[in-house]
């Protein structure tokens, strides 16, 4: 998946706005990330599983809060 130039602005999420699966790639470019919240591990993303890839570039991360892990549960 390929996110680019978009703005996170206060969501909340379970377990994090995106979730990284097995074998899967998470690409961010260009991006605003905040006053986002997860109940569960990680705000933005959590990314546990087996050859799971996440790249940010050129981003902003602020305010965002996890229960576990912050912005990123990997």
């Amino acid at each position: 998946m390929w996110i680019d130039d978009s703005v996170f602005l206060r969501n909340t999420a379970n377990e994090a706005l995106f979730q990284v699966s097995a074998l899967a790639t998470l690409k961010v470019s260009s991006s605003i990330f905040s006053d986002n919240y997860s109940l569960g591990r990680g705000s933005i993303v959590f990314a546990q599983q087996l050859s799971s890839v996440t790249l940010f570039a050129s981003s902003v991360f602020s305010r965002n809060y996890a229960i576990l892990g912050g912005v990123f549960f990997a």
